[in-house]
C-alpha cells in the first residue's frame, strides 16, 4: 500500500472512478519498467516465515519463531497462531480426518485472538474467516468491518462481496461499492477485483453489484495494474488477449507479449504457459528451457511437464530419460490426479526409461490414466494383463484395453490388434 493514497482516501472519500489508459499495448511496458518493479518490490516483514508457510512448511516455519509472549511483535504472534491453525487443519484438507487438531487449534486460537485484540488487521481477519462460525453472519460482518477499516485490503473485499450477496437496499450496495473502489487505490492486486467484476465473472454477484459489463475498463484497469508490477493483471490481460471475452480492445497478436510481462514480473503459471508456448506453438529449446525451469523452480506443474517433455524426447537437448522421470514424478507430487503425467511415468516404467523396469508401479499408474481415457497407457495396460506383468493376467481384460486404445488411432495398438487378434 502507498501511504499518500491512504491519505488521500480520508480527503476524496469514494472514488467512483479510474483513471482510463488509452494505450494497452504490451510493448508499452518497457524491460526497465519490469526491472524496476523488481527491484522495488517491498519486501513483507517475516518475509520468509510468510513463504516457509505459503509452502506448507508447516514446522520450518514454527523453528523460525519463538512460543509468543506478552512482549512478542502483534504480527509474529499472528503468523505463529496462523501457522498452528492450518497445521490443526492439515488433516482435514487431506480428508483423513473431519474434524481439526483439537490442542493446536485451541493454541492457535489463542495466538489469533490476542493478535485481534491488539488492533492487528490480519488476525482479525482471520478471526472472521476461521475462527466465527458460519452460523453467526453478524460477527462474521462485524469483524470483517474491523478489519476494513483499518484498510485490510482483503477484508475490504471479503467484506464487499458479503454484502453484495446480502444487500437488500441502495445504500448497502453503494457501501460495497465504496469499499471495492477504495481497495483498488490501495492496493493493485484489488484492482484485478474490481476488473472481474466489470468483466462480470463471477456468476453469483453480476445481478448484484450495480457494476455494467465494460471490458474497456476492466482493461484499464489491469493495464494499471500491470504497470504496478502486478503479474497477475497481466497475465488476464493475456487471457483477454488470446482468447476470453473476445471480441475486445487488445489485439490477439499482443497475447504473448502480455504472457512474456506475466512471466517476467514472477508468476509461475505464466512462465508454465510460455515454456508451452516455446515447446508446442513457436519452437525454441532455449526459451522453453528458461522459462520452463523458472515455472518448475516455482512449483508450477506446467513447466515441469514442459521439462520432461524436452528432456524425453531429446528436443534440443541430449535425450535424458532420467532427468524427464524426475520432473515427470515432481510434477506427479503436485497433482497426483493429472492424466498426462500419470500416463508418461505409467510407460516409463513398463519399458524402463530412466529407472528400472517396474511392472507393478506401471500397472498401478495406467490404471488411473487408461480410465481417464489415456490411449498410451490403455495400450500398455491391455499388454499388462495379457502377459501377466503386474497384475494377474486376464488375456481378455488386455484385449478389451487395447480396443479402446486402438478406437483412439494409438497406432501400436492397432498395429498389436492386427498381429494378435
Amino acid at each position: 500500500m502507498k501511504q499518500a493514497i491512504c491519505n488521500l482516501l480520508g480527503v476524496t472519500g469514494l472514488l467512483l472512478a479510474i483513471p482510463v489508459i488509452a494505450d494497452t499495448s504490451a510493448t508499452n511496458i518497457s524491460q526497465q519498467q519490469i526491472e524496476e518493479c523488481r527491484a522495488n518490490r517491498s519486501v513483507p516483514n517475516y518475509a520468509k516465515i510468510r513463504t516457509l508457510i505459503d509452502d506448507r512448511q508447516y514446522a520450518a516455519a514454527l523453528a523460525g519463531m519463538d512460543v509468543p509472549n506478552e512482549s512478542t511483535p502483534d504480527e509474529l504472534r499472528y503468523l505463529y497462531g496462523k501457522t498452528l491453525y492450518l497445521q490443526s487443519m492439515r488433516k482435514v484438507e487431506q480428508r483423513r480426518t473431519d474434524k481439526p487438531d483439537s490442542a493446536l487449534l485451541a493454541s492457535a486460537t489463542k495466538h489469533i485472538e490476542a493478535a485481534a485484540k491488539a488492533g492487528y488487521a490480519e488476525a482479525i481477519f482471520a478471526q472472521a474467516i476461521w475462527l466465527t462460525p458460519p452460523q453467526d453472519q453478524n460477527a462474521r460482518l462485524a469483524l470483517l468491518r474491523q478489519a476494513a477499516n483499518k484498510h485490510y485490503v482483503p477484508a475490504m473485499l471479503t467484506l464487499a462481496r458479503e454484502l453484495f450477496i446480502t444487500s437488500q437496499t441502495f445504500e448497502q450496495r453503494v457501501d460495497a461499492q465504496s469499499l471495492v473502489q477504495k481497495a483498488a487505490v490501495l492496493d493493485t492486486a484489488a484492482k484485478i477485483e474490481l476488473a472481474r467484476y466489470y468483466l462480470h465473472e463471477d456468476q453469483q454477484l453480476n445481478n448484484t453489484t450495480g457494476y455494467d459489463r465494460d471490458i474497456d475498463k476492466a482493461i484499464s484497469l489491469l493495464v494499471e495494474a500491470t504497470r504496478d508490477c502486478e503479474a497477475r493483471a497481466a497475465y488476464l490481460l493475456y487471457e483477454l488477449a488470446h482468447h476470453k471475452h473476445k471480441p475486445n480492445s487488445l489485439d490477439t497478436e499482443s497475447a504473448i507479449s502480455w504472457l512474456t510481462v506475466s512471466s517476467q514480473l514472477g508468476y509461475a503459471k505464466a512462465q508454465g504457459e510460455l515454456a508451452e508456448h516455446y515447446y508446442k506453438i513457436e519452437p525454441n529449446t532455449d526459451r522453453a528451457l528458461k522459462w520452463g525451469k523458472q515455472a518448475a523452480d516455482a512449483g508450477d506443474i506446467t513447466g515441469l511437464i514442459v521439462l520432461g517433455n524436452i528432456y524425453y524426447t531429446g528436443t534440443g537437448v541430449g535425450r535424458d530419460h532420467g532427468t524427464a522421470l524426475k520432473f515427470f514424478e515432481k510434477a506427479l507430487q503436485l497433482d497426483n490426479d493429472n492424466r498426462y503425467v500419470q500416463d508418461q511415468l505409467g510407460m516409463m516404467y513398463y519399458k524402463g526409461e530412466g529407472v528400472e523396469a517396474n511392472f507393478r508401479r506401471a500397472a498401478d499408474l495406467c490404471k488411473l490414466a487408461a480410465n481417464k481415457g489415456q490411449p498410451g497407457c490403455q495400450y500398455y495396460l491391455g499388454l499388462m494383463y495379457v502377459n501377466g506383468e503386474g497384475v494377474t493376467q486376464d488375456i481378455d481384460r488386455g484385449i478389451d484395453w487395447m480396443k479402446k486404445s486402438a478406437a483412439q488411432d494409438f497406432i501400436t495398438a492397432k498395429n498389436w490388434l492386427r498381429e494378435n487378434w
